[in-house]
């Protein structure tokens, strides 16, 4: 094993951003169809470890120490000595994950799955997560360094919080007290400098809880709260703290020793009235919209009646709603499985979806401001993103808890079965290696500079990647219904409480998938739609929406490359009366001339026009990633890879009908 002397450098340098902005929902045990509380979180991560870990139980002698790791968030997540997970065993060339610090241990730990964070432990405890603005600085810490580099004294990040409570407990209760202690004794550092962290909370007697983290001024202790969400209520962080009043005389309320003292001598809580969490440890961004537009959507959808409508600021939505219907898991897929249809955000419409209906945004502006110097705009941000690294939807059912993961993000994939029973039968196993014979190998492996068909990740990332080819189509005619087919598998699956019967399920879907990969290829290559199984054996044209055409006054001129120049500017230079005219004139060889241009479009065609370029040279860095990491992957004879699927299609009866079949709708 190879330890690298600057490790905590590094780690404290590539942890000063956030935490990439992840979204949790609470669902309360009233307001699920089966009574079983359930948690959402998708971690919107474009760089993080995707793959997932069983983590054994493990008896410990008294006067043992537990260490105490950092985020960890790139591959490898943790490269450690401690025997915790098979998928972190120390391997040549990879650097070790760094212990921060040790305290001491309990007698007994208990086994849970864990990704990027710990997910649900053998007990159904479950946690989500989001980073939240904070008002104050949130580093250093032992694992995160300021800009010049220097560490702080604060021992553990949200991930180490997580981890702990899923070691050592099986309430939600146990869990905020746990952590809220560890933070306060040994000092809370987040995710980047000015990201505080929400977690939600349930576990198998139906509790669910929200807790609130913040550093606290000495940078060397925590401030915390936690608040039971109401029973028959949704709760949903998106990047923003939720939690208003904290009332030291309330049964539901949680809270550390020094919040109301510490504030008060920071000068962020005057002391006279309520103490509104939000308001005094929270922090108001030039970003609104990027966090309330998914509060809007989660409330909004959950509880119809309330007529909510959207608002900028986040903090003016309620903590949580009452649901208007119990929500299964259907249901609860639905609220992270859509990119805000039918609603005035609707990604799919408008200019930046170009022709074929890209929901997918370039994300110019991420902590604030753009990216480009002169240019302030905005887009809505859909709790589905193509950079989604998992989504997690936790089942705590007392009969048998199940977390549900969906690697890659949830529009386009399918949430798989994870069984609390199988971290039983994996703490049996006389070695860690021997854990890896309960759940599928595809979800252990995955490395994102590296193509592998090995891996569940790689699988389900390539398809939502190949989909911005023509999104619209493919999702409707091949994508859309392979979900709903295979997330009603999994959910069978998972109701047989079988730890075989769910890495069988796991097995077949990663493999159906790379199937379905292999298929779209054919299928849209050069653009059209080629060999559908509905149809002739022949290619066929797709095309272009003739109402967009019309938009970007498609013409004639269009024959000569054009120069886009909005109506503002073209009033501006010459008059809001002149006509186009050429702007450069080049001779070309037998006298021919090539003029190139200039025509008034209006802001709406500039857009469009816009929208389409953006879209060519997204797809085309996409496609180009995606086959040259393939080459080290598939076959040489790629030709002999497709073959045999055209070959069976065009021995199928024909149905005839082109475009295709009906449009499945976005399986909620």
């Amino acid at each position: 094993m190879r330890v690298i002397s600057c490790t905590l450098l590094l780690l404290g340098v590539a942890l000063q951003r956030s935490a990439e902005a992840c979204t949790t929902v609470l669902i309360t045990s009233g307001a699920s169809a089966t009574g079983v509380p359930m948690i959402l979180h998708t971690l919107d991560c474009w760089d993080c470890d995707n793959r997932i870990g069983l983590v054994p139980s493990k008896d410990h002698a008294e006067g043992s120490k537990y260490d105490v790791f950092g985020n960890g968030h790139q591959y490898p997540s943790q490269a450690t000595d401690d025997g915790r997970a098979w998928i972190y065993r120390p391997e040549p060339g990879l650097i070790s994950m760094p212990v921060l610090g040790k305290i001491p241990e309990v007698n007994r730990t208990y086994a849970y799955w864990e990704s990027n964070y710990a997910l649900m432990n053998e007990h159904g405890l479950t946690i989500g997560e989001s980073s939240c603005a904070a008002a104050l600085p949130q580093g250093p810490g032992k694992g995160l360094a300021d800009d010049k580099g220097n560490f702080g004294e604060a021992l553990f990040s949200i991930a180490a919080l997580i981890r702990l409570a899923i070691n050592r407990c099986k309430t939600a209760v146990c869990a905020v007290e746990t952590m809220g202690q560890a933070a306060y004794e040994y000092g809370f550092y987040g995710e980047g400098m000015g990201s505080g962290e929400a977690l939600t909370i349930v576990d198998t007697t139906g509790d669910g809880w929200m807790f609130h983290v913040s550093a606290d001024p000495s940078l060397k202790s925590a401030l915390w709260a936690a608040q039971r969400v109401e029973d028959g209520h949704v709760a949903v962080v998106a990047n923003d703290y939720t939690m208003r009043v904290v009332d030291p005389d309330d049964p539901n309320t949680m809270h550390s020793a020094n919040l109301f003292s510490a504030t008060k001598e920071a000068g962020l809580w005057d002391g006279e009235g309520p103490f509104d969490w939000s308001m005094v440890l929270g922090r108001y961004n030039d970003r609104p919209w990027y966090d309330s537009v998914r509060k809007w959507s989660v409330q909004s959808r959950v509880a119809p009646s309330m007529k909510i409508p959207p608002k900028q600021m986040p903090y003016d939505y309620d903590f949580s709603v009452p649901a208007d219907e119990p929500l299964d898991l259907h249901a609860a897929m639905g609220l992270v499985r859509h990119y805000y249809e039918d609603t005035e955000f609707a990604l799919e419409e408008g200019f930046l979806a170009g022709f074929f209906g890209l929901p997918y945004r370039m994300e110019m502006v991420f902590e604030g401001g753009s990216s480009y110097p002169g240019l302030d705009g905005m887009f809505a941000r859909p709790l589905s993103l193509p950079r989604t690294a998992y989504s997690l939807l936790g089942y705590p059912d007392p009969k048998g808890p199940v977390a549900y993961i969906c690697t890659d993000q949830p529009a386009t994939g399918v949430y798989a079965p994870f069984l609390a029973k199988t971290l039983t039968e994996g703490s049996k196993m006389e070695s860690l290696k021997d854990t890896m014979q309960l759940y599928s190998s595809y979800y252990a492996n995955g490395i994102r500079d590296d193509f592998s068909r090995d891996s569940a990740w790689w699988a389900f990332d390539f398809v939502s990647n190949w989909m911005t080819i023509n999104f619209k189509n493919m999702s409707r005619t091949y994508v859309y219904p392979a979900v709903k087919e295979w997330q009603e598998k999994a959910l069978d699956a998972a109701a047989m409480g079988d730890t075989a019967a769910a890495k069988e399920l796991q097995d077949d879907l990663v493999e159906f998938w790379w199937g379905l990969a292999d298929k779209l290829v054919v299928r849209y290559n050069d653009n059209y739609l080629n060999f559908p199984e509905w149809a002739k054996p022949e290619p066929y044209t797709i095309g272009y929406d003739q109402e967009m055409l019309k938009q970007i006054g498609y013409s004639k001129e269009f024959l000569h490359p054009v120069q886009v120049v909005s109506e503002a500017k073209c009033n501006s230079e010459h008059g809001p009366d002149a006509a186009p005219k050429p702007m450069l004139q080049l001779s070309a060889d037998a006298g021919d001339i090539v003029v190139d241009k200039v025509v008034r479009v209006s802001p709406a065609q500039l857009a469009v026009l816009s929208a389409v370029a953006g879209a060519v040279v997204f797809c085309a860095g996409i496609l180009l990633g995606a086959r040259v990491g393939s080459r080290r992957a598939m076959p040489n004879d790629t030709a002999n890879l497709y073959r045999p699927l055209i070959e069976v299609l065009r021995g199928r009866d024909q149905v005839g009908g082109n475009p295709g079949p009906d449009a499945e709708p976005m399986p909620t």
